[in-house]
């Protein structure tokens, strides 16, 4: 099976690739890639070389806070989430390793059975959410996302202060929803190529560990919806959304795929290929490879920019 490659104007050497650079690379301001959902977006300044060290300052400022400094438990699972997420280390953020790393739980631990995580990190969502009402506003805020143990760092910034907007969330990208691929044919042979393509891009990105990836099932409601794409993303608890469609043509299918920073709608990587239409396994399984790769290295570079 062969996948055809197009030329065209490229960020990184791929089938049609198209890289938003000011979003993670700190371009010259190139005019963003949207995707489709409707956003306002407020110009943005550069993230801090030392963002790094704003976060620890700021731990240590929340620790050492009237909410948090009275609970051992509370202050130790903030700073492991904290150092966990710094560390891009997503598999030691399950609710299983926190229970035994935090909570000194034994390597029985069940989590069906004891809520112990779930119930401390409810407490710590509301500790850190009454400590920044009462707190002027800090250089550098910290949260725990709902439905998850990631943290989330909030940059304040003059623009937004003024205006009363909320500063963008800048952390970098450890979880992933393949969005249902769409079938622009119609047809009974490419709508089941779009569900192979859907479960090769699950696999390609979650095979190695490095990403939490959104499990099928809770994906298929999605399907053909027009729900906005960031709202997407904060009821799968997820960082960035991956959207794509498939139109066959005689004997090739063109390809477009699509990764979406779901905190913003903001497209980072924009992505095109044409493949025969034969053997669609092999098809499906070299476009995924590709694209994850593309992708992966996205995420890398953001993590690189966070990592100052």
């Amino acid at each position: 099976m062969s996948l055809l490659k197009r030329s065209g104007n490229e960020s990184i050497s791929c089938s049609r690739v198209t890289v938003n650079g000011e979003m993670f690379l700190g371009a010259e301001r190139p005019k963003p890639i949207r995707s489709e959902s409707k956003v306002s977006h407020g110009s943005a300044e550069p993230l801090p070389a030392d963002l790094g060290k704003l976060v620890q300052v700021e731990l240590d400022h929340v620790l050492s806070s009237r909410e948090l400094r009275g609970s051992k438990a509370l202050a130790e699972l903030l700073r492991y989430c904290v150092e966990q997420t710094l560390a891009n280390n997503v598999a030691q953020l399950k609710e299983y390793w926190i229970g035994v790393n935090v909570f000194r739980r034994g390597d029985d631990f069940d989590p069906a059975a004891d809520p112990i995580v779930r119930v401390q990190a409810r407490r710590l969502r509301h500790k850190l959410e009454e400590h920044y009402r009462s707190t002027p506003t800090r250089p550098v805020t910290i949260g725990l996302r709902k439905g998850a143990y990631l943290t989330e760092f909030h940059v304040s910034q003059s623009d937004n202060q003024s205006s009363g907007a909320a500063a963008p969330a800048f952390t970098p990208i450890a979880s992933v929803a393949v969005l249902p691929i769409a079938d622009l044919s119609a047809d009974a042979e490419n709508r089941s190529f779009c569900e192979g393509l859907m479960d090769e891009l699950i696999h390609a990105l979650a095979e190695d560990g490095a990403l939490m990836v959104v499990a099928r099932t809770s994906l298929l409601q999605y399907r053909n919806t027009l729900i906005d794409i960031r709202d997407i993303g904060h009821q799968l608890s997820a960082d960035a959304v991956i959207e794509g469609s498939v139109v066959r043509e005689a004997s090739r299918r063109r390809v477009s795929i699509r990764l979406i920073d779901s905190r913003t709608g903001y497209a980072l990587l924009s992505w095109q290929a044409d493949a025969d239409s034969g053997e669609a396994i092999a098809a499906q399984e070299s476009l995924a490879q590709t694209f994850a790769s593309q992708m992966k290295r996205v995420v890398a570079a953001r993590r690189a920019k966070f990592d100052g």
